[in-house]
């Protein structure tokens, strides 16, 4: 025998490497929970009820105010790319969809009425009005990219606090 054929004889054969890190099941599964969070928390943020919208018609939606809750909300905008991010950022949400299901909502795009655009000094970009029966703003926010507290504030507590009042001499 050789030398070389010695040595490779008495060398102990190394063990093969185990994988460092977890097992390829535990990273499926990890991956497959927190697509389920994922796409339930999306539920849970836009499930329900869609908007009922009225569509340019602002004497119908107070002809439709509910249970003496005259207030209307009356969407003003232009028919493009901010209109769009609206329709799916805002009202796709629970919380912007809660508020607007207690009273009639217009969309009214501007084209089609410049005087009632200008009546409420639309600006260019889209207008959130909160009116009240008499056609009198009593919440309004506008912009490009209205979000959760600004809508809050201006447009969804204001409909709220307005029909916990309604509700409340009922419950005496």
């Amino acid at each position: 025998m050789s030398d070389a054929e010695t040595t490779t004889e008495n060398t102990p054969t190394e063990a093969p490497q185990q994988r460092k890190g977890p097992p390829a099941w535990g990273v499926v599964v990890f991956l497959a929970v927190l697509a389920g969070l994922l796409l339930m928390n999306q539920l849970m943020r836009t499930s329900g009820q869609p908007i009922e919208w009225i569509d340019g018609d602002l004497d119908a939606a107070f002809r439709q105010s509910k249970d003496g809750l005259k207030r209307v909300f009356l969407y003003i905008y232009e028919d493009d790319d901010v209109h769009a991010r609206n329709e799916q950022s805002v009202f796709t949400q629970v919380w912007a969809r809660g508020p607007l299901a207690k009273v009639p909502c217009v969309r009214v795009p501007v084209e089609s009425n410049r005087l009632l655009a200008t009546k409420y000094r639309y600006g260019g970009t889209p207008l959130f009005l909160l009116l009240d029966e008499t056609g009198h703003d009593m919440g309004r926010c506008d912009g490009v990219a209205v979000d959760r507290l600004q809508f809050e504030t201006y447009i969804g507590r204001p409909i709220v606090k307005h029909a916990s009042q309604l509700k409340q001499p009922e419950a005496q």
